[in-house]
């Protein structure tokens, strides 16, 4: 199960062009759970998640409600096990 964090950075300022842009951020698998909020990757890098899930953009690239819900105040103990349900059920489950 390959599970990474993306994260939408906004207004990030680049400095070639002088302009204020988003860009998208990816990590590395997530391979385990500290708490909700805190998770280590596969790199051995600890992330620290802040807010909550987007719920709406999450909807919108065309994941579950259920699984939304699942994750949407961070990271449940049982999230691999909900993830391989999701991906059986729906044929992947990447977030």
């Amino acid at each position: 199960m390959v599970f990474k964090l993306k994260v939408l950075i906004r207004h990030t300022y680049d400095p070639i062009s002088g302009d204020l842009c988003d860009q998208v951020w990816s990590s590395s698998c997530v391979v385990a759970r500290i708490n909700s909020k805190t998770l280590v990757t596969k790199s051995g890098t600890t992330y620290k998640l802040k807010g909550w899930l987007q719920e709406g953009a999450e909807l919108n690239l065309g994941f579950s409600k259920k699984l939304v819900a699942h994750f949407k105040r961070g990271f449940p103990a049982n999230w691999e096990k909900i993830l391989k349900e999701d991906q059986l059920r729906f044929g992947s489950a990447v977030l």
